[in-house]
């Protein structure tokens, strides 16, 4: 890999509605191509440091984010929860 800083560096995902399941992933990322490679993922192709890999809906996770919760529901699941270990020990 060049000298590139961490700001110059870029993960790009790509998916077309004609084929919502598949995805290509571009990356220059060491910390990337390294994940790919741990999880059995070869790349299609190489275009100077960067990395292509075809990846299925399968491999990518989109996530809401944390749900946020007050003090008073998170007491009121606290005690959801312990009522329920009392249940299951009774």
């Amino acid at each position: 890999m060049t000298d590139k800083t961490l700001v110059e560096i870029e993960t790009h995902l790509n998916m077309s509605a004609v084929n919502r399941d598949a995805w290509e992933m571009a990356t220059d990322d060491d910390v990337m191509k390294r994940r790919m490679e741990r999880m059995g993922i070869a790349p299609t192709r190489k275009q100077g440091d960067v990395c292509f890999y075809s990846l299925t809906s399968a491999n990518i996770v989109i996530r809401k984010g944390k749900r946020a919760m007050s003090e008073t529901q998170r007491l009121q699941a606290a005690e959801r929860m312990k009522n329920m270990h009392r249940q299951g020990k009774t």
